[in-house]
């Protein structure tokens, strides 16, 4: 799933980086809450994070544990890889993609494979439409801080 943002991509890439960012792009849909470590870094470093998720603030998804990676890219691509596993995803391999994207945009792509202990029919539409809220989430993120 691909967005164009409108920042320049050294500014969205400051923000992947930062652990804040993915709580704040997943707020409303899923709350996530550091296990081991108690506290999750300021900015993410390669290394395993045990979390808590909540779905809705409502309903347990179990732990996961996000698997940090920051695998080389193109300059000036970047890339940044949860290879993560957790009780309702076994498998949950996301990348975020950056690329420059004309007057000073930036092409964000979430790229994702999993597997789930739900069937597909179930898994897909909400993996989908929790991309889609992130994504949209990144918008107004930016909107808010003025890019």
């Amino acid at each position: 799933m691909t967005t164009v943002l409108p920042a320049p991509i050294d500014d969205v890439w400051d923000r992947v980086q930062r652990s804040d960012t993915l709580m704040g792009v997943s707020r409303g849909v899923v709350t996530v809450r550091p296990v081991d470590p108690p506290q999750l870094p300021e900015r993410w470093k390669p290394g395993r994070y045990k979390v808590s998720l909540r779905a809705l603030g409502l309903f347990s998804l179990g732990e996961q544990t996000i698997g940090i990676e920051m695998p080389e890219a193109a300059a000036p691509a970047r890339a940044l890889r949860d290879n993560g596993k957790g009780a309702l995803f076994p498998v949950w391999d996301h990348w975020i993609l950056l690329e420059p994207a004309g007057a000073g945009g930036t092409r964000y792509t979430d790229r994702l494979k999993f597997d789930s202990v739900v069937p597909e029919v179930i898994a897909m539409p909400f993996v989908k439409a929790f991309f889609w809220y992130r994504q949209r989430r990144w918008h107004s993120m930016l909107r808010r801080k003025g890019g």
